[in-house]
């Protein structure tokens, strides 16, 4: 006997669809909003310690979730031109 059907009523979402790899379909709006929680930090050693260390910036990026690098992989698919017009 088959399960009860899966419908959407009122105050419930929509099941979310899915790929053929299993991952849920995102839009191409939901893919940039999870590649812009990617950080790149600046920081910038103030004159405590020895100069070798006095006035240097250190960058740090974060490791990219699995979706993230999805998108920025998928983004690359898509090159832009940015020469002026």
């Amino acid at each position: 006997m088959a399960g009860p059907a899966v419908g959407c009523g009122a105050g419930q979402e929509a099941p979310a669809a899915v790929a053929g790899g299993g991952d849920p379909v995102h839009s191409f709006e939901t893919l940039l909003a999870h590649l812009a929680t990617q950080t790149h930090n600046t920081g910038r050693l103030q004159k405590q310690g020895p100069e070798s260390l006095a006035d240097r910036t250190v960058e740090e990026v974060t490791e990219p979730t699995a979706l993230q690098a999805r998108a920025a992989e998928l983004v690359e698919l898509f090159p832009v031109d940015r020469s002026p017009s």
